[in-house]
């Protein structure tokens, strides 16, 4: 992370939470939904994409870091992040590479990466399990 991204964060971050007034645990890093939703059972195992809805603050983050797992494997995925305007929500799409297994326990995690006032990095870490359905 370059020193242009920490202070522009910093700014944003500081700018923020004077306007709004709450801590930073609550705010920064919120997942709204998901689809499939957290601990959901019999999801198709032919699913596109996996849909992670979070509150309008994401873009402070210098970096997000999003992996995929079947129990102690990896699974290869592509990520795509838009941005909901009318909303103002962020949304991050999980699109795994291969079709999944079926009666299987997936997680999805996102890690997200903030500066704060010090310039430390903080991390923040959401994640989401869902098991599909038998092929």
């Amino acid at each position: 992370m370059n020193s242009l991204c920490h202070e522009k964060n910093w700014r944003e971050f500081q700018n923020f939470h004077e306007r709004r007034d709450c801590p930073e645990e609550v705010e920064l890093f919120v997942l709204e939904s998901s689809t499939p939703r957290n601990h959901q059972t019999g999801v198709s195992p032919n699913i596109k994409f996996i849909k992670l809805v979070f509150g309008p603050r994401l873009d402070l983050a210098c970096s997000i870091e999003v992996d995929m797992w079947k129990g102690t494997t990896k699974v290869p995925i592509r990520v795509k992040e838009t941005r909901d305007r009318c909303f103002r929500t962020d949304v991050i799409k999980v699109i795994p590479i291969n079709s999944l297994d079926g009666g299987t326990l997936y997680k999805v995690r996102v890690k997200a990466f903030f500066v704060d006032h010090c310039g430390e990095t903080i991390k923040k870490i959401q994640m989401i399990s869902f098991t599909t359905g038998c092929k």
